[in-house]
C-alpha cells in the first residue's frame, strides 16, 4: 500500500523560527512557524491559509500533517514558508465562533504584512497557498491587501459557495450509490437551507425547514439512526451563523476578475468536497 509521507523528522537542512503577528483591526495575535533556505535570500516565500474550520499550523488531518509536509518539501526546495494556527487554536488568540471568512481573511492579510514589513524580506516576492476554503480568504485578502505577488488555490471555490455545497452533496450521496430521486430530494432541501439560512435571526423557518427534512429521511429509511433533535441541532449549528452565510454568497468570479497577479489553481479529479471540473473550469475563464 502507498504511504503518505508523515510528519517531517530532523535534522533539518533549513532555518525554523517561532513567530507571531498581530490581526490589529481584532486586536488578536496569531502564531505560526517561518520556515526559510539557509544562506539564501532571494527566495519566495508562501503563506499558508487553511481551508474548512479549525486548524493548526501543520494542518492535521486524519492523522497526516499535510501543512508541514509540504512546508518541508518547498522549503528543502528553496521556498520559505509561513504557516499559522488558525484562529482560538494552538498559541493563536481570538474565536472561531462568530468569525464569517472575511474575518479569515483579515487573519491571511495580516501575516502576508508581516512579512512585507520585514527588511530583510523587502526583496522576496510573498505569494499565498489557500486550500480549500482558504482559497476563499486568498481572494478576498488580495482586494484588500494589493502586494500580494502571487496565489496558489489548492482545491479552491472557483464558482460559488452555494454551487459547491450543493455539489458537495450530490457528489457524497453518488459516491454511497443513493438513487436519483435521494439526491435531487437532497439538493432541493440544501439549497432551502441555504435560502432560510441567509437571512439572520430566522431560526425558526430554519427549523421547519429541516423537520420537514427529517420527517422525508425518515420515511425514505425506517431504520434511520439520528433522532430529529440530533439532524436538527446539527444543521442548526452549522448553518445558521455569519460564516455558512458568508460562504454561500461567496462568489469568486467578482475576485478573481480583479486579482492582476499570477495565479495557478489545481484540483484533484477524486474530490467530492470541491467539484474538480466545474471549479477548475471557473479559474480558467477568470484569465
Amino acid at each position: 500500500l502507498f504511504r503518505k509521507p508523515q510528519t517531517p523528522k530532523g535534522p533539518f537542512s533549513y532555518n525554523i523560527e517561532e513567530v507571531s503577528f498581530k490581526n490589529k483591526k481584532e486586536k488578536i495575535t496569531l502564531a505560526g512557524t517561518l520556515t526559510t533556505p539557509k544562506n539564501k535570500s532571494d527566495f519566495p516565500i508562501v503563506v499558508m491559509a487553511s481551508g474548512t474550520g479549525p486548524q493548526n499550523r501543520n494542518g492535521d488531518m486524519a492523522g497526516h500533517s499535510f501543512f508541514w509536509v509540504i512546508a518541508d518539501y518547498l522549503t528543502k526546495n528553496g521556498i520559505g514558508v509561513l504557516r499559522y494556527d488558525d484562529r482560538g487554536v494552538g498559541k493563536s488568540e481570538g474565536k472561531q465562533t462568530g468569525a464569517d471568512i472575511k474575518d479569515f481573511a483579515n487573519d491571511l492579510t495580516a501575516a502576508v504584512k508581516f512579512l512585507k514589513k520585514q527588511k530583510r524580506f523587502k526583496n522576496n516576492l510573498v505569494g499565498v497557498i489557500g486550500h480549500s476554503e482558504g482559497g476563499t480568504h486568498s481572494m478576498i485578502a488580495q482586494n484588500k491587501c494589493l502586494n500580494i505577488d502571487f496565489s496558489i488555490f489548492m482545491a479552491s471555490i472557483g464558482t460559488t459557495g452555494k454551487e459547491v455545497y450543493i455539489e458537495q452533496h450530490r457528489a457524497i450521496l453518488k459516491a454511497n450509490e443513493s438513487s436519483a430521486d435521494q439526491i435531487a430530494s437532497q439538493a432541493k432541501f440544501i439549497k432551502s437551507l441555504i435560502e432560510v439560512s441567509a437571512k439572520k435571526d430566522n431560526e425558526v423557518v430554519i427549523k421547519q425547514v429541516l423537520k420537514k427534512r427529517y420527517k422525508e429521511l425518515a420515511e425514505q429509511q425506517p431504520n434511520i439512526k439520528i433522532t430529529e433533535f440530533q439532524f436538527i441541532a446539527y444543521f442548526l449549528n452549522f448553518a445558521n451563523n455569519d460564516w455558512f452565510r458568508t460562504l454561500m454568497a461567496f462568489d469568486a468570479s467578482k475576485y478573481l476578475k480583479k486579482v492582476k497577479k499570477p495565479f495557478f489553481a489545481m484540483h484533484g479529479n477524486r474530490d467530492v468536497q470541491v467539484d474538480p471540473n466545474s471549479n477548475f473550469l471557473a479559474f480558467q475563464k477568470a484569465r
